[in-house]
């Protein structure tokens, strides 16, 4: 009987960030800003001047939905992006914006610090532009209401010409 008991404790533990007396179900809607920052750069010199693609800063901002307890649990998002970059043939540079709607699914572990690991689908909204899927994990610093999320974002689809750091500032409703 004991080692059932202590077996159901650490389950509880394990499930409720680390605090089974305050653990609390229930569904939490946060509202958020976000900022994309491309980490691409295939810049090369061929002779003729610089020649290559890098990515640069884009914003935006959506919603995320947490299912879980203290902090712990799934997360699924919805958030309008917009992803910069500079192209640049032969010493012309060309920048662009590629409008996207970014979906993660992450299962988040903690409270007012937490990490959080999961995917991302990002539908593309601009002319030209696919899609893309991949891999997204980051730590979480919450404050009361607020919070601050940073994300790395690895593309799976289309090696690296979508990672991305991915911060927001988010209010839980």
């Amino acid at each position: 009987m004991k080692k059932s008991s202590l077996f159901t404790v650490l389950i509880m533990v394990v499930l409720f960030g680390m605090n089974p007396v305050k653990a609390q179900a229930g569904a939490q809607l946060s509202v958020v800003g976000a900022a994309s920052l491309g980490l691409v750069d295939t810049s090369i010199d061929v002779g003729f001047g610089p020649t290559g693609v890098k990515g640069g800063l884009g914003f935006g901002g959506g919603l995320i939905a947490g299912f879980g307890a203290m902090g712990s649990g799934l997360e699924i998002g919805g958030l309008y992006l917009s992803r910069k970059t500079t192209t640049t043939l032969l010493g012309v540079e060309t920048s662009t914006s590629t409008a996207f709607l970014h979906i993660p699914v992450m299962y988040r572990m903690g409270s007012n610090f937490s990490f959080g690991l999961g995917g991302f689908y990002d539908i593309g909204l601009s002319s030209g532009s696919g899609s893309a899927y991949g891999l997204t994990a980051g730590p979480r610093i919450k404050f009361s209401k607020l919070f601050v999320d940073a994300r790395f974002n690895l593309d799976l689809k289309n090696t690296t010409a979508n990672n991305e750091l991915l911060f927001m500032l988010g209010y839980m409703c």
